[in-house]
C-alpha cells in the first residue's frame, strides 16, 4: 500500500485508521493496529530512526493482534 505522511503534521490517527483499513483490519483489530501505528511512529520519530520494520504483524483467530 502507499499511503503519504504529512511531514508537518506527521502521521495522524485518521491515518493510522486509513492504513489498518487498507492492510484489511476491522473492528477491535483496526484500532489496535492504529494504536500500535501511532507508537510506532511516535518512537521511529523521537529516536531518529531510518527504518522500523515489523514482520509480521498479523491478527490471530481471536482476533488479537500480535
Amino acid at each position: 500500500i502507499h499511503h503519504p505522511i504529512d511531514v508537518i503534521t506527521g502521521l495522524e490517527h485518521k491515518d493510522a485508521l486509513t492504513i489498518g483499513e487498507k492492510l484489511g483490519f476491522r473492528n477491535d483489530a483496526l484500532k489496535e493496529v492504529a494504536d500500535t501505528m501511532m507508537k510506532l511512529y511516535d518512537l521511529f520519530m523521537k529516536k531518529d530512526i531510518i527504518l522500523l520494520e515489523i514482520n509480521p504483524l498479523t491478527e490471530a483467530a481471536d482476533g488479537k493482534i500480535y
